[in-house]
């Protein structure tokens, strides 16, 4: 199973659309919980977030959402891979509920 029992996640369907026209991509995520409970998401990005209304600006690329989740900011350290840190934006929904579905887009700024 994808998710431990005490997660109470009965079942979840992610679906990734590419949309050509508008150099992006929109990414769907439905779930039945077992109960309402508090959901979290997390992205990185190489560039330091400025957030606005319902989304936050990535450098070249704009990141947003539905819903009002709670969205927090905080950089990581360097790598190999990126020496000059990543930044990790994480947003929280406090209570999603048995169904749920959460949307996301990304494109081209």
């Amino acid at each position: 199973a994808a998710y431990a029992a005490e997660e109470g996640v009965r079942a979840h369907q992610r679906t990734l659309m590419l949309a050509r026209g508008e150099y992006g991509v929109q990414l769907v995520d439905v779930f039945d919980l077992a109960a309402p409970r508090e959901l979290s998401y997390a992205f990185r990005s190489p560039f330091s977030p400025e957030f606005f209304g319902g989304g936050a600006r990535l450098g070249p690329l704009l990141l947003s959402w539905e819903g009002k989740p709670v969205a927090d900011a905080r950089r990581l350290e360097a790598s190999a891979s990126f020496p000059e840190g990543q930044w990790q934006i994480a947003l929280t929904y406090p209570e999603a509920g048995p169904r749920a579905m959460f949307t996301f887009f990304m494109r081209h700024a």
